[in-house]
């Protein structure tokens, strides 16, 4: 027993350590739409993550995030939302301006819920803007994948709640909050970004927390 308990102890402590991601957050919890201009611009080659956390009070339709390069107005852009399925309900829907684009969904991804969530873009971009790679991903689960050439200059802006370039005919007519993260230069895996996008799970200092009771109540059976 005392052995399984030290042994979590370390599990735990090491997760905390783990757990630590470097994110800038862009804000307080938003109500309404947004725009974050990104700090270090994603160009030819560079990679990044794009993470956004929503609490749904009610669904609706319309675009939940997206990025691009305002130089070029809606060029260089994917957007991410939710739109009305024929047989009632509502289903993802993903719109791109990338050159030669295809958009691969996963067949079982769920179908959106209220409450809270973390969506996010993982961005790979190639050298010279080759064939790139952007994963779409809802609470740890790849939602979709879309795949094509960048061409027009790099990634500069990251929206919320509308589509690019504040096109305010596609606001999200549902009810909704948002706290919107980045992470240049890492492309985060889906588990990554569950795990490490503050708000959804405990923060690093709570694991620790917990680690240091673990080690406690072990060591105060040990001196029984």
């Amino acid at each position: 027993m005392k052995t399984f308990l030290a042994a979590l102890a370390a599990t735990l402590a090491l997760a905390a350590q783990a757990a630590e991601v470097n994110w800038t957050h862009t804000g307080s919890v938003s109500s309404s739409a947004g725009k974050y201009t990104l700090g270090t611009t994603i160009g030819a080659g560079m990679r990044g993550t794009l993470a956004l956390v929503v609490d749904f009070s009610s669904m609706g339709t319309g675009t939940l995030m997206s990025f691009g390069d305002t130089t070029n107005g809606s060029n260089n852009r994917v957007s991410f939302g939710v739109t009305a399925s024929e047989g009632g309900g509502y289903a993802w829907n993903v719109t791109t301006n990338l050159q030669n684009a295809t958009t691969t969904f996963v067949q079982d991804a769920p179908l959106p819920t209220t409450g809270k969530h973390v969506f996010a873009f993982s961005i790979d971009r190639k050298a010279n803007d080759a064939i790139s790679t952007v994963t779409i991903s809802l609470d740890g689960a790849t939602l979709a994948t879309v795949e094509g050439n960048f061409t027009y200059g790099p990634i500069r802006n990251f929206w919320w709640g509308k589509a690019f370039d504040g096109n305010a005919s596609d606001l999200f007519t549902g009810e909704a909050t948002y706290q919107d993260y980045v992470l240049n230069g890492t492309p985060l895996s889906p588990e990554d970004i569950a795990e490490n996008t503050i708000g959804l799970v405990p923060e690093p200092g709570v694991l620790a927390l917990l680690a240091l009771g673990v080690a406690g109540l072990a060591l105060r059976r040990r001196a029984a």
